[in-house]
């Protein structure tokens, strides 16, 4: 009997021993994990509910707060990995984003000339002072629009993306 019990007592042993440093491992796949996430995302989200892309940024945020908690143990090789797969992430919500927004563009379609409506109705009630506005508004775009236009040629080059639909933006 006295054999069994120390047995049991070495097999716990072994297994707190075992457990323990397997948690304190976990942290070292992260960029591992995360990379996993994001190649799942990319191949089965245009099928994702709203359900699906909540679980899957609860899951990516989770990993992002575990690489946190540890980013100065990581190579640069390994921070080179999460960092490409947070951007990988962010174009994979932005299309989901501009998804919705096309959905809901769609529903306006039929809403729309009632919308319209009702802008036109508040124009006509107060044509003086949204003129007012509109002229001051056009003042100010019109003296920050040189600044806007520099950035967007310089640092936003679309025509890369959309050489044939939009083309770049010109002067």
């Amino acid at each position: 009997m006295t054999i069994d019990l120390l047995n049991m007592k070495k097999l716990l042993l072994l297994f707190v021993a075992v457990l323990g440093m397997t948690a304190c491992a976990t942290w070292k796949n992260v960029p591992q994990r995360l990379d996993k996430l994001v190649d799942e995302t990319a191949q089965t989200s245009s099928g994702y509910t709203d359900n699906d892309w909540e679980t899957s940024k609860q899951r990516y945020q989770a990993l992002i707060s575990e690489y946190a908690e540890h980013e100065d143990d990581y190579t640069d090789e390994q921070k080179s990995l999460v960092m490409k797969d947070i951007g990988r992430y962010h174009a994979l919500l932005a299309v989901h984003s501009m998804s919705d927004a096309i959905s809901f563009l769609r529903t306006m379609v039929h809403i729309f000339p009632s919308y319209l409506k009702g802008i036109l109705e508040v124009i006509r009630e107060n044509k003086d002072a949204l003129v007012d506005v509109l002229k001051e508004f056009l003042k100010e775009l019109l003296s920050s629009w040189d600044v806007l236009k520099d950035i967007l040629n310089d640092g936003l080059d679309f025509s890369q993306f959309f050489s044939d639909e939009f083309g770049a933006l010109e002067e």
